[in-house]
């Protein structure tokens, strides 16, 4: 379960990495699609950042394995989670208690 976590987060990098431009390249060809594009494309990374995270976890439960794949896997997923959270605590401290 440790390796599936790890692998699933480096898929979802792959494709973060390699689909970027398209998104950003819709957008500015078509402004009125472009928020149907993000929603979808943020869906499916949501998604798989989960289903990486749920199998980490499972994979750093296991007795008796080794668990290094698994904590790769926990960090590389849950890692765009804790910095979407820390951005928006930012926001929040930064423009709306002032």
């Amino acid at each position: 379960m440790g390796v599936a976590s790890f692998v699933l987060s480096l898929v979802w990098l792959t494709l973060f990495t390699s689909f970027l431009p398209v998104v950003l390249l819709s957008s500015y060809l078509d402004p009125q699609a472009a928020g149907e594009v993000v929603v979808l494309w943020s869906r499916m990374g949501t998604l798989f950042q989960v289903v990486a995270l749920v199998l980490g976890i499972a994979g750093a439960l296991q007795r008796r394995r080794k668990k290094l794949f698994a904590l790769i896997g926990i960090t590389l997923s849950g890692l765009p989670f804790l910095l979407h959270y820390v951005a928006k605590f930012a926001y929040f401290t930064l423009y709306e208690l002032q």
